[in-house]
């Protein structure tokens, strides 16, 4: 009996260790697959870079910075790198063969930016999808948004927000905020919507964020997500 107690007991540790590789192997397998849609999605956007151009043009000259939309292929490739150093090399901790933070949104949107004219250099951003030019958006695929489509007259989404690390001192966000209320005055815009991470994983944190955004800003029910 204790030989066969043994035996048993080898035989299920090797099943318990197998099925750890398996779901070692599996997320591997998932990890590969994610990067291989981003490779996929990179190909293909790279054909739809050189036709890139913006609904609405604008540039506004404030000191040392100018805060405009994105006009070409160029500059929209600055932009995504910019967003790739800040999400996925400082925030995430991962490294790619891709050094471009793109997806099948960036080409119906408009792109806001802030140049830094003595150092040559793209140092903030905002994604603009506007109801006028487009009716896909990248918040339908987290939330079910047909309360505010539904909402008269144009609307604004907005997303993909970031500051380079050196100019996070308030300056920045103010001009993209600048040139956030231009565009909203060029296009007409009157509802502004979108997705926004909480950089926290302490769920007491985010509850008492969502606690105070229903008491004090909590949106009418027809506007409810």
């Amino acid at each position: 009996m204790k030989r066969i107690g043994k035996k048993i007991k080898h035989s299920v540790g090797k099943r318990i260790a197998g099925g750890k590789n398996v779901l070692k192997n599996i997320k591997r397998v998932g990890h590969s697959m994610k990067r291989i849609h981003r490779i996929k999605i990179f190909h293909i956007s790279r054909l739809k870079l050189g036709k890139f151009k913006p609904k609405i043009k604008m540039q506004i000259e404030k000191g040392n910075f100018v805060i405009k939309t994105v006009e070409d292929a160029e500059e929209l490739k600055k932009i995504l790198k910019l967003r790739f150093d800040v999400f996925y090399q400082e925030l995430l901790e991962k490294k790619s063969v891709i050094s471009t933070d793109i997806d099948e949104f960036d080409f119906i949107c408009d792109h806001l930016a802030v140049f830094d004219k003595e150092k040559q250099k793209y140092v903030g951003t905002y994604r603009l999808n506007l109801s006028s030019f487009s009716h896909r958006f990248y918040s339908s695929q987290e939330f079910d948004i047909k309360n505010i489509l539904a909402l008269p007259d144009v609307k604004l989404e907005l997303g993909r927000a970031c500051v380079d690390k050196e100019y996070r001192t308030g300056v920045i966000i103010g001009l993209l905020w600048r040139g956030l209320a231009e565009y909203i005055r060029l296009s007409n815009t009157r509802f502004l919507f979108g997705c926004s991470s909480v950089k926290t994983m302490e769920k007491k944190d985010a509850g008492l964020l969502y606690l105070y955004l229903m008491k004090y800003h909590k949106a009418p029910d027809d506007m409810m997500v």
